[in-house]
């Protein structure tokens, strides 16, 4: 069996809903994504933030940016026998009311 560790990545989006378009906001990173509802625009946003860490840990910056952003971040250990996709980057919605 081969294990491997990744980093979860724990952000709280933001949900802005402006005439029946709904944005969700990281705002750590500074990065938005826009969908019809609150979960598309929060699928979207995953996909942004893992694009946006995959080109930073290429860069060999992704742990201080990450660090200076104040995001939380955590080592998890996977099984890689199987041959699921695992989830890098994990976000715990909340709406801010709008």
């Amino acid at each position: 069996m081969v294990s491997t560790t990744l980093l979860q990545i724990k952000y709280r989006p933001e949900f802005h809903n402006d005439d029946g378009l709904v944005t969700a906001v990281c705002r750590e990173l500074g990065l938005a994504a826009p969908g019809k509802t609150n979960e598309e625009a929060g699928a979207a946003l995953s996909s942004t933030v893992r694009a946006y860490c995959d080109i930073l840990e290429r860069r060999g910056v992704l742990a201080k940016t990450l660090a200076e952003s104040g995001v939380t971040t955590e080592e998890i250990s996977v099984d890689k026998e199987s041959n699921e996709d695992v989830v890098l980057v994990v976000g715990t919605g909340r709406s801010n009311g709008r």
